[in-house]
């Protein structure tokens, strides 16, 4: 067993792996689009110091597990930290999994002797077991937020009903009755009234005033991850994020990612179109900013026919002006690990969907 890090001479051999996982799957192969989408994530990373973020373990020559790092600097109590959370590790098979597994954890372990904080994994993943293993810092879960917009359509699709047959029968028949759809979607339902000059903009890529706005809330929390433009440029590049700028009186006051999934026989959503609030950033001291742009969002992701909106926030404050916004909590299956670090109070860290590659698997 052998492990390498990859860079762009390298690209080819991840090519070749994402082959073979697939075939071994039964999955048809990447198409030209998926391929420049992993191209642009795996090499063009701005803070991946020059020689990738992606490891390759192989077999005999033969690539038969994935695991790729995305960096990202975070800021702790003011003070830069390396940073970057780890997407989830891929083998070609159960028997390589094992001794894959091993050999990238051998290498994690070079690699984090410093300060280091790695995002949000479901605790059961493999990079939590791998994380475990490593004796990282275990801090909880990211608060997982919703907001249903159809009730009747989260009636007939949730999972829970479908798998006992006489729930089923009666959630489906509730689903077709006015009252218990509109009591869901009630328990939601906050009349949003933006105050007077609230304007938004919707961007192709982030502007120079990002920046402006970043620097003056860096200091607002414990820990946060870079929302630098040059990071969120590229983390947010692809078509499938819609970004948005929140003006109030023409300041900067906040901006917000979000996306749209069609949901196809889901695990959790069945077949219901699942908006995400994805990331965003506003003053956590003003809820009624951040919930000006929690509105833009939900706005937005209504009129391209979201049945559901979900989102994860830590911050106390930001999950507090999301409560008020409509959201409920839930259970999540998102948590934090760091290591080499103080103690850490996981309600005073900005932690969103877009810290990880959660916002991926909807």
């Amino acid at each position: 067993m052998s492990i390498q890090r990859c860079g762009d001479k390298e690209f080819p051999l991840i090519e070749r792996f994402w082959s073979r996982y697939r075939a071994a799957k039964g999955d048809p192969q990447m198409s030209a689009e998926e391929r420049q989408n992993l191209w642009a994530q795996e090499v063009g990373n701005p803070f991946q110091n020059g020689a990738g973020s992606c490891w390759l373990a192989s077999d005999l020559g033969e690539p038969v597990a994935h695991l790729s790092r995305s960096p990202c600097p975070a800021y702790h109590q003011g003070r830069t930290i390396d940073a970057g959370w780890w997407r989830d590790l891929f083998a070609v098979s159960d028997v390589a999994h094992g001794n894959a597994t091993a050999a990238l954890m051998l290498t994690v372990a070079r690699l984090n002797l410093g300060h280091a904080v790695l995002g949000t994994p479901g605790v059961e993943s493999q990079v939590g077991k791998l994380y475990r293993a490593l004796r990282f810092d275990y801090w909880g879960e990211v608060p997982f937020l919703y907001l249903v917009l159809h009730g009747s359509k989260l009636l007939r699709n949730l999972v829970v009903f479908k798998r006992n047959r006489a729930l089923f029968f009666a959630s489906n028949l509730a689903s077709r009755l006015y009252l218990p759809s509109k009591v869901i979607e009630l328990r939601h339902r906050r009349r949003a009234r933006s105050e007077a000059g609230v304007r938004i903009e919707h961007w192709r890529t982030f502007p120079e005033a990002v920046d402006d706005l970043w620097a003056r809330l860096l200091d607002r929390f414990t820990l946060v991850f870079d929302r630098s433009v040059t990071y969120l440029n590229w983390r947010y590049a692809e078509p499938c994020y819609e970004r948005m700028g929140v003006f109030l009186h023409d300041q900067l006051i906040g901006w917000v990612v979000s996306k749209l999934t069609a949901m196809n026989n889901n695990a959790y959503f069945g077949n219901l179109t699942v908006g995400t609030v994805v990331d965003l950033l506003a003053n956590p001291e003003r809820p009624a900013e951040v919930r000006e742009v929690l509105h833009a969002a939900v706005s937005s992701l209504a009129a391209g026919g979201a049945d559901i909106i979900v989102t994860n926030l830590s911050d106390r404050r930001l999950v507090a002006a999301a409560c008020a916004a409509g959201f409920i909590p839930g259970p999540s299956n998102y948590h934090f690990f760091t290591k080499n670090l103080p103690a850490l109070q996981i309600q005073d860290c900005h932690l969103t969907r877009g810290d990880s590659d959660g916002d991926r698997r909807l």
